[in-house]
């Protein structure tokens, strides 16, 4: 995504380079805190736009925003049928959660991860347990509490998509304090990501999800597996919805299949949905690599019924 190529990955690669790890510890602490404050913002407005905004504006529902402080926002839009309203509720922790599935797919990919990334991905996996916490910590919510609206006020609902939120953000949170203990203390700028190692290949922790959609909470977990430096690797994922209306998908997607002399990458995806209405999603990935620090991609894809559609905007 932008967020992920922007914020912790231009960014860290910027504040790699100047080294704050030469000034001493408290300059590290430093770097460290105002991470975690500077990506806040973005995150908020990520939420936003290409949450709220984004589904409202699908929806043709227009979408504008009305306020926005460093840690909040709000927005408004034309109001839409039930389901409709409850996509665009649950649509904000969604795209906080796709931001942090980026980061996730591309320290897992190199196996590595510096305070930027941990950071990132904090804040996009932390977003729907934190919010349901909140709202559960509120007498009165809001009347635009997005939690409070997509539960309809139900408190044990709310309960749940708290439980789910938090399992799901505890690796992120555990990575983030790991990382900053080891960079401020230790002055580390990277960390191995956790990783099971079969001989030169290396199977990424998984990257566990709690989404939020029109027909209930989908869970998810995906991981990772490199064959090595320069070599492919491959993402395998799996997302449930354990509701009355269950349903379910088996994902596989490719990485680093280049053709043969050249630097060009064809990476094939699919992913397939078992429901009362079966559903398939596939393509491919098509990258131009000119320079080493240059790619240019595009996707071919289509698909019918796909669980993951909601959330992903399409």
């Amino acid at each position: 995504s932008y967020f992920d190529f922007v914020l912790p990955g231009l960014f860290g690669l910027g504040l790699g380079t100047l080294d704050s790890g030469k000034h001493g510890g408290l300059a590290r602490f430093g770097e460290f805190a105002g991470t975690g404050l500077l990506f806040y913002g973005p995150e908020v407005l990520a939420h936003e736009f290409g949450g709220h905004i984004g589904a409202a504006r699908r929806f043709g529902l227009g979408g504008e925003l009305t306020h926005f402080s460093w840690f909040s926002a709000r927005i408004s839009h034309a109001s839409g049928s039930d389901e409709q309203e409850r996509t665009i509720q649950g649509a904000g922790v969604g795209q906080q959660t796709l931001n942090a599935e980026a980061t996730y797919t591309r320290i897992a990919r190199t196996g590595y991860f510096n305070p930027q990334d941990a950071w990132a991905y904090f804040l996009g996996q932390a977003g729907t347990g934190a919010y349901a916490l909140r709202t559960l910590a509120i007498e009165h919510p809001p009347d635009y509490d997005d939690i409070h609206n997509y539960t309809d006020a139900d408190r044990g609902y709310q309960g749940a998509i708290a439980a789910a939120g938090t399992v799901s953000a505890r690796p992120s949170l555990l990575a983030l304090g790991w990382i900053g203990y080891e960079f401020t203390v230790n002055n580390r700028r990277y960390l191995e990501v956790p990783s099971l190692h079969l001989g030169s290949a290396r199977l990424a922790f998984p990257n566990l999800q709690t989404f939020l959609t029109s027909q209930g909470v989908v869970l998810g977990a995906s991981t990772v597996l490199s064959l090595g430096a320069d070599r492919p690797a491959f993402q395998f994922g799996l997302d449930v919805r354990p509701t009355t209306n269950f349903a379910a998908d088996l994902s596989a997607r490719a990485y680093g299949l280049r053709v043969p002399g050249s630097r060009i990458e064809v990476n094939p995806y699919v992913r397939v949905t078992g429901a009362n209405r079966p559903g398939i999603f596939g393509g491919v990935e098509l990258n131009l690599n000119p320079v080493p620090w240059l790619g240019i991609s595009g996707p071919i894809e289509g698909g019918v019924n796909d669980l993951r559609s909601e959330w992903e905007g399409r």
